[in-house]
């Protein structure tokens, strides 16, 4: 997986089961002094199709903690509730939204 914070928004990609050489990407730039305008879902990526995708336009953080062999993270906004849950399995990163 990818992990970046840079364009001031959640934003959880995966490409793996029609190009599994792509990696998931998954940006948390959620804590910065602006949030970025929230873009429309993805269908595909420099022509490559996203299998699932999230974004969300809210402050927020994420924790992620190991779980086995796979991670699971909660992003939570600034009051502490819940936004959204992910876990990524392999090659796979699945994030739905909690609200």
């Amino acid at each position: 997986m990818i992990t970046s914070g840079h364009i001031h928004i959640f934003e959880a990609l995966t490409f793996g089961r029609t190009n599994p050489q792509w990696p998931p990407q998954l940006v948390v730039g959620t804590g910065g002094d602006k949030l970025a305008k929230k873009p429309n879902e993805p269908d595909n990526v420099l022509g490559v199709q996203v299998d699932h995708s999230l974004i969300v336009k809210n402050f927020a953080y994420m924790i992620l903690d190991r779980d086995g062999a796979d991670w699971k993270g909660t992003l939570f906004d600034e009051d502490g509730a819940r936004l959204a849950r992910c876990r990524l399995s392999n090659r796979d990163l699945n994030c739905r939204k909690e609200r």
